[in-house]
């Protein structure tokens, strides 16, 4: 594939409005609407996003953050071409979703499946001063796999605090999943909350931070938050 001048941001607004003007934007239209369009927005000297007529041919243009992306559209099929420019660089877009490289859902489902958590429970081991072993929780969320950690019961260890607790144990507070960063257009997996959750012998739950974990996708190294210093630091 040749080297693309863009950014992931970009490919993925590429994309996104490729099969937005597909699905949404031209499905179920004709050349009348076309027409139309093309006339009643000529008239703008600057356009957000607009179908324009250039040479008798038609293209879907628009202007996001002062990059401009340029469809060029099918009449017979009302659909848009594959190819984007993208201010002056033409691209391709099934090759801007291997340029993104994202784990796919089953992909991603296997990667937190097989996430090796040692680092995770020596952290959270760390910040209880008890041994913490996690076990997993594998579910699909409206179409995004998301990992649960969690222990045993863990009330032996709650010292003055049994006469009011039922149940303490240390888990994940959230869901564990993989998300897109809005700055950089990465792939990404979530920051990983730990926290008690504990019920109290008449009945009432509550919760409570005590850590914070995120993957450091330079290093592949888990990174354990400092209270004392406020960052970041390998575990």
């Amino acid at each position: 594939m040749q080297t693309l001048n863009i950014t992931k941001v970009q490919a993925r607004l590429a994309i996104y409005h490729y099969d937005y003007a597909n699905n949404y934007k031209l499905k179920n239209r004709d050349i009348s609407y076309l027409e139309n369009e093309s006339k009643s927005q000529s008239r703008t000297t600057k356009f957000a996003s607009n179908i324009i007529k250039e040479d008798n041919n038609y293209y879907y243009v628009l202007e996001i953050e002062g990059d401009t992306y340029r469809y060029a559209i099918d009449t017979e099929t009302m659909t848009v071409s594959q190819v984007c420019t993208i201010n002056n660089e033409t691209v391709f877009i099934p090759s801007l979703k291997v340029f993104l490289g994202d784990l796919t859902d089953e992909e991603q489902k296997q990667a937190l499946e097989n996430m090796y958590l040692g680092d995770i429970e020596k952290y959270a081991s760390k910040r209880t001063g008890i041994q913490i072993k996690f076990k997993k929780k594998i579910q699909d969320n409206n179409g995004t796999w998301n990992l649960k950690l969690y222990t045993d019961n863990l009330i032996e260890h709650a010292g003055i605090c049994k006469a009011m607790l039922k149940e303490i144990i240390v888990d994940t507070w959230g869901s564990i999943s993989y998300y897109i960063d809005k700055e950089t257009g990465e792939q990404r997996l979530s920051y990983i909350n730990l926290h008690f959750s504990y019920e109290h012998i008449d009945g009432g739950t509550n919760g409570h931070e005590f850590g914070r974990v995120r993957f450091n996708e330079k290093t592949s190294n888990f990174e354990g938050y400092n209270y004392d210093t406020e960052r970041y630091e390998v575990i």
